[in-house]
């Protein structure tokens, strides 16, 4: 079964669905990132059927990703963990560049609140953890 033929999970607490929804909307931006790469690899080596046949891909998979994070927006994150990982699924939302920083400037504000927000602070010896909270 495909990422894109995996139901939404529906059973157990709303934490423990919260939960899977963001591991599976992962999983879908995952396998969004290598068919963008073979994409571009398809592209470069001038075989357009199946750049197209990648690019095919990745809109499924935008498709399914973002109906899933449109039933993640109705469950409220009600716990650290889930805060974080719900926070980490929005963030793939933002447009990032190679240094893994949003392209637009409008989107600044929104991934910094959400990194911070998926970041787990408690360990100040994290690189992540911010410089001036030591």
């Amino acid at each position: 079964m495909s990422p894109t033929d995996t139901p939404a999970p529906h059973r157990g607490s709303r934490e423990d669905r919260l939960t899977a929804l963001c591991s599976l909307v992962l999983l879908l931006q995952r396998e969004t990132d290598k068919a963008a790469a073979l994409e571009q690899e398809a592209e470069s080596m001038g075989d357009l059927g199946a750049a197209g046949r990648h690019h095919a891909r990745q809109v499924e998979l935008v498709q399914r990703r973002h109906q899933l994070i449109d039933q993640l927006c109705r469950l409220p994150a009600t716990t650290a963990a889930t805060r974080r990982a719900k926070s980490a699924v929005l963030m793939t939302l933002v447009t990032v560049d190679e240094r893994g920083l949003p392209e637009q400037p409008e989107d600044w504000p929104l991934w910094s609140a959400l990194r911070d927000l998926a970041a787990d602070w408690s360990n100040p010896t994290d690189p992540s953890y911010p410089a001036g909270a030591r």
